[in-house]
């Protein structure tokens, strides 16, 4: 988390209103999730267990859909991306077409919301 030392490779997001720590690591062109805790201090154990193991046993994110930036919760599939060390929504749709047809508009312009509503 930006700013705060010792949490390399952990993110912060609120969603509802809950705060959760993803364990993340860029490797190749992709970044691979380890996991995700409730508190920070378990986001901690989680990545420095993960060190200890040299990053073998990765975990998928919950709700995978298998496109990038895109998972699925409670019938919805939502676009997420870390922005500046921080998970950013960028919306929600009912079908996974919907979902990629925005993703790919979003990666095309840079994820810049407003460049994107610009066009419209």
């Amino acid at each position: 988390m930006r700013g705060i030392n010792g949490t390399k490779y952990i993110t912060c997001s609120k969603i509802k209103g809950k705060t959760w720590y993803i364990i993340q690591k860029r490797i190749g062109d992709t970044t691979c999730h380890f996991g995700t805790g409730r508190t920070l201090i378990e986001a901690l154990m989680i990545r420095d267990w993960c060190i200890m193991n040299n990053w073998e046993k990765k975990y998928p994110m919950p709700h995978s859909t298998g496109e990038k930036y895109i998972r699925r919760f409670r019938g919805y599939f939502y676009i997420q991306k870390v922005l500046n060390g921080k998970l950013e929504h960028f919306g929600s749709f009912k079908t996974l077409e919907e979902a990629i047809k925005e993703r790919d508009l979003l990666v095309k312009y840079n994820w810049d919301l407003e460049e994107l509503c610009d066009l419209n």
